[in-house]
């Protein structure tokens, strides 16, 4: 039977120049591709037996004298997908083939995401849309998207990606203020991340949602750490294991090490359809080792691109509060109390996974932005 993930065969990488350079590159690619569970990679640069594939990877490069050009296209049939062109400078050759490939394949995965969903009522299919859906955080396409994890589950009982991305839904269920029942929620989200971890190996997705889970819901960023650490070492190009392992930093203190994780992650996808997620850490990060003005800076950016989040506005909120912008504090203060109309500083103090200390501090900037208390 064929497998529902999306088949990308990687092709040659055509070389305008010695070929020593392009043939790594292709090697390098298959192993980039493979490391993400979700997409079937076929390997096209040995075999000419590729047709049944989804998606095709295309890649050129060209050298002049001490640069390499590299431009990379993702073709669906006749439709060109997406395409990138690259610039660097060849210093050492291995470590390039590595970068560019760990850009191509984290921006593939992200891609896919978005792509039409398959209408098979497959387990697979429907977290693919679920998963999509929950990215955009709007009301409606939220619920649909709890339904259809719950519908997943009802049809593969054990595929570990329903559980843990349902287990994520029910975080952010209540992290959005649209749960009645907070405390069931979270139970059942801690239910279904133990469950999706017994289930899932080494994936490098659930590793690191079921930790994420782990340390906002527990409250212990030591474990959450150690399978943010395993995600990272089983797929390496997945810009979600490097943000979270950066969350689960910066709930441990080490924000240096978080803006590390968090840039990397950036880095790797810098369109990806999670960036206001990456950025609210980041976000998150700048604010606890005392940069408000960046962190202000940031989350200005990330209420922008996903203005249905209500973490953003919370700790761009804070952000504002200390670096004393009223005007643009009371409108991000309007749009949150228009997301969680009986938020306050009680209940952001209770929800949060950070130190005692930097609690008190993020407190602090909801009650000077004009947050009740």
């Amino acid at each position: 039977m064929r497998s529902s993930e999306p088949r990308v065969a990687v092709l040659p990488v055509q070389s305008l120049g010695d070929d020593w350079f392009a043939v790594g590159l292709a090697q390098s690619l298959i192993v980039a591709l493979s490391q993400f569970h979700r997409i079937a990679c076929i390997d096209a640069t040995r075999s000419s037996v590729y047709l049944d594939a989804d998606y095709q990877l295309e890649t050129t490069v060209q050298y002049s004298d001490s640069r390499i050009r590299s431009f990379v296209q993702l073709d669906q049939h006749d439709r060109v997908v997406w395409s990138q062109k690259w610039d660097h400078e060849l210093d050492d050759v291995f470590a390039l083939q590595d970068e560019i490939a760990s850009r191509v394949a984290a921006q593939i995965d992200s891609i896919l995401r978005l792509e039409s969903i398959p209408k098979q009522p497959t387990a697979a299919n429907l977290v693919r849309q679920a998963v999509s859906a929950i990215h955009h955080l709007h009301p409606t396409t939220f619920h649909e998207a709890g339904n259809a994890l719950a519908k997943a589950l009802t049809i593969e009982p054990d595929n570990a990606s329903a559980h843990v991305w349902w287990a994520f839904w029910h975080l952010l269920f209540v992290g959005q203020g649209w749960a009645t029942d907070p405390n069931t929620e979270m139970q059942r989200a801690g239910i279904l991340a133990e469950r999706a971890i017994r289930l899932g190996g080494n994936d490098a997705e659930l590793l690191s949602l079921a930790g994420h889970i782990r340390s906002f819901l527990y409250r212990r960023p030591e474990e959450a750490r150690d399978l943010q650490e395993r995600a990272v070492v089983a797929n390496p190009n997945s810009p979600l294991a490097w943000s979270l392992l950066g969350a689960a930093n910066i709930y441990l203190g080490r924000y240096d090490e978080a803006i590390t994780h968090i840039i990397r992650a950036q880095k790797l996808s810098p369109l990806d359809s999670l960036s206001f997620f990456l950025d609210n850490f980041q976000m998150m990060a700048l604010a606890g080792r005392g940069d408000f003005a960046a962190a202000a800076t940031v989350g200005q950016r990330t209420l922008a691109l996903n203005p249905w989040f209500s973490s953003t506005c919370k700790g761009y909120l804070s952000a504002l509060g200390h670096v004393g912008d009223d005007a643009e504090a009371t409108r991000v203060l309007s749009r949150l109390y228009a997301l969680e109309p009986d938020f306050s500083i009680t209940n952001a103090v209770e929800r949060s996974p950070l130190h005692r200390e930097d609690r008190a501090i993020y407190a602090e900037g909801l009650r000077r932005a004009g947050l009740r208390r």
